[in-house]
């Protein structure tokens, strides 16, 4: 069975009927009411029989958008299969193609976020399965199982506290580095929710702005117990005087067992 070709330049409420379907334009798309045993297809992937097999919509109605309404795109529907096969036109007039690798990624690049099965768009599931660009949530911890490279600058949060002594929680919810401006004495760091996981490893940095009297990081408490710092060189450091210290703090969790490993570098 031939594609569609639907009129160019359509306007808002134009019909068009083909082999008994009739497609109704909105402005901004092509719509058809199908039977409710037909499954769709997108290019490679049959994305409605799927999400149909997974129990999360009832298809109803099958809804399209092209990049261009004007015709760049095609609509094909079969009788004997009673499937819907749309083939949008990408930048350059080809064919484009959803696929079953790159389906979320191509919606999004394309701006096909109202492409829908039934009353739920396809890009909405995508992105509520975490298939889409953004699997990646910013609020939740996320594990790579691979390399992570980033094509721009990293940008790490932190904390600022002033007129410190003695023990000070420097809670890691608020990043791993912190900065400490007038002192009023040495300082033991509680570092607090720390949250690191058996067998990995993490580092922290308390920095120093100093006065004319130095202060160090005398002493390191996790979740507020005390913790023995193997410093570097074999002896903890002395502050410097009207000079930038940067305490530097690798802590592994062996077996739940912390060792913490401690540097300071001046910067004057």
């Amino acid at each position: 069975m031939s594609d569609i070709s639907f009129p160019n330049s359509p306007s808002g409420g134009d019909t068009y009927t083909y082999n008994n379907i009739t497609f109704t334009y909105d402005g901004e798309k092509w719509t058809a009411k199908a039977p409710l045993s037909t499954t769709g297809t997108y290019g490679n992937a049959n994305v409605a029989s799927y999400v149909s097999s997974q129990g999360i919509i009832s298809l109803t109605d099958i809804s399209v958008t092209t990049a261009t309404p004007s015709g760049n795109g095609s609509l094909a529907y079969s009788n004997v299969s009673g499937v819907f096969t749309f083939t949008p036109a990408d930048a350059s007039g080809s064919g484009g193609n959803y696929g079953d690798s790159n389906v979320a990624s191509f919606l999004s690049t394309n701006s096909y976020s109202n492409v829908a099965y039934g009353n739920t768009e396809v890009q909405a599931y995508l992105d509520a399965q975490n298939y889409s660009n953004t699997a990646v949530s910013s609020s939740s911890e996320t594990t790579f199982t691979a390399d992570v490279k980033f094509n721009t600058g990293v940008e790490e949060r932190f904390g600022t506290l002033t007129g410190q002594s003695g023990t000070v929680v420097h809670n890691c919810n608020d990043g791993h580095v912190f900065y400490h401006t007038t002192p009023a004495g040495n300082i033991t760091a509680n570092f607090t929710n720390l949250g690191l996981t058996a067998e990995y490893t993490t580092s922290i940095t308390v920095i120093i702005n100093q006065g004319v009297s130095p202060r160090t990081i005398s002493a390191v408490q996790i979740e507020g117990s005390a913790q023995t710092i193997e410093w570097q060189g074999g002896s903890a450091p002395s502050g410097t005087a009207n000079s930038i210290d940067a305490f530097s703090f690798t802590i592994l969790n062996d077996a739940g067992s912390y060792i913490v490993l401690g540097q300071m570098v001046d910067f004057a």
